[in-house]
């Protein structure tokens, strides 16, 4: 049975009538039953969504089958993007086992089980030994050593990007990611960046154009979130993940876009639009804290330095070398504080969930901040309470993302604490 929240999202939003579906546990169980008699309610758990409005919306469950966790995908579409679906498909999947999906035509729905993915094709092979080393070798074909490894999955996000641990049994590791085309695209052009290969950034390995899939090397320690979170705090893994990102920062910029405010100020109307679209009643505030931002950003100087793009603890391993940085699919040109206000933000938001206590979410910036400076001899950049509130904003929906029971509630002391982050910040 939907909640209210779902229930109400889901009747907003006529034009993907499967909305109801995919947002109820209990009626994607009993879609699945006819293939899959252990499919239950009570075994089945959505872990995440992602909303395009007014094309199509997926969530994504975890299922346990056999004792062993399956990840499957629920997607609705509206009319055209379905039709579109339907004519360019060329087979029909209707056995969640055979084919690995089904189709709820009456609903307009799309189900898939992992590793059968609309958009990462190459995602089938690793189910097959064979064509699992063909990948492989595809990938590097100069590391013979890999060819033959088993991986274990660490993230997928369906239609976006998965990411698996190749292992060896000899103890060589290395990263693979296989990307849906625009990802792949976009990583590829970061990797130009990255061809000076320093040991604190996950350098690439190989690629394969035609299974969209990039090789890494593996950063061997623990997430900086274990320092973040731990009950006796120690400043130090923190300041030298500041003082990493500024070195990142003072790297040269070959192979990166450019960031303009302009797309800056697009990217805060985005993410305001995406909340006022899950909650309408929160739309005015979402986009007055969006122009709030923009005006200052719009004013401010353009500054174009290599950025991480996506930096919180996670993205940063304590090894036995020290801070490693992985990930940088989304690096570009742009203004340092960003990457600064946006670990930060992602502090903030774990407080607001109740995982981090307001003291640690200061202590821990502050010390990022001090590495940091201390690496750049330099004052902190300006503006990274002002990136505190934008990356805020941007992280907005996740309630309603990652499935959170009263993901209304939260999106709206989100907003309430980006407005207390905009009338507290000094004017730079």
């Amino acid at each position: 049975m939907l909640s209210q929240p779902d229930a109400g999202f889901a009747s907003s939003q006529p034009a993907i009538p499967g909305l109801d579906l995919i947002l109820d546990t209990e009626s994607v169980a009993d879609a699945l039953r006819a293939n899959l008699p252990e499919a239950d309610a009570s075994n089945m758990r959505q872990v995440y969504t992602r909303y395009r409005p007014p094309t199509d919306c997926l969530v994504a469950y975890e299922l346990q089958l056999g004792g062993s966790p399956t990840l499957i995908y629920a997607k609705a579409y509206c009319a055209k993007a379905y039709d579109r679906l339907r004519k360019t498909r060329g087979t029909t999947v209707d056995d969640i086992v055979g084919s690995g999906g089904l189709i709820r035509d009456d609903k307009m729905v799309l189900v898939r089980c992992f590793p059968h993915d609309e958009k990462l094709h190459s995602l089938t092979d690793l189910a097959d030994v064979r064509k699992r080393s063909q990948l492989l070798a595809a990938v590097m074909p100069d590391k013979p050593e890999f060819h033959n490894a088993a991986i274990r999955p660490l993230h997928y996000k369906p239609e976006r990007r998965y990411v698996g641990l190749i292992a060896t049994d000899r103890g060589e590791q290395a990263v693979l990611k296989i990307y849906e085309e625009t990802g792949y695209r976009e990583s590829k052009r970061v990797g130009t960046f990255l061809s000076e290969k320093p040991r604190w950034i996950a350098h690439p390995l190989g690629h394969s154009d035609s299974h969209r899939a990039r090789a890494f090397s593996w950063s061997a320690g623990v997430s900086l979130s274990q320092s973040v979170c731990a009950a006796s705090f120690d400043e130090r893994p923190i300041e030298a993940a500041g003082q990493i990102l500024a070195r990142f920062h003072s790297r040269r910029s070959t192979g990166l876009y450019s960031l303009s405010r302009e797309v800056e100020v697009a990217q805060l109307l985005i993410a305001a639009r995406a909340v006022a679209v899950t909650c309408e009643v929160l739309a005015e505030k979402a986009r007055d804290l969006a122009l709030r931002i923009a005006w200052v950003l719009l004013a401010a100087p353009v500054i174009r330095k290599p950025v991480h793009g996506d930096f919180y603890p996670d993205q940063a391993i304590l090894t036995e070398d020290g801070i490693a940085l992985i990930d940088v699919d989304a690096a570009e040109r742009g203004d340092p504080a960003t990457d600064l206000g946006n670990f930060i933000a992602r502090l903030e938001y774990r407080a607001i969930r109740g995982d981090l206590s307001r003291d640690r979410v200061e202590a821990v910036g502050k010390a990022l901040v001090r590495g940091y400076i201390t690496e750049s001899a330099a004052d902190a950049p300006p503006r990274i309470d002002l990136y505190n509130a934008a990356g805020l904003l941007r992280l907005a929906v996740d309630p309603f993302r990652y499935r959170e029971p009263d993901w209304p509630e939260r999106i709206a002391i989100i907003l309430n604490r980006i407005d207390a982050i905009l009338e507290s910040r000094s004017p730079h």
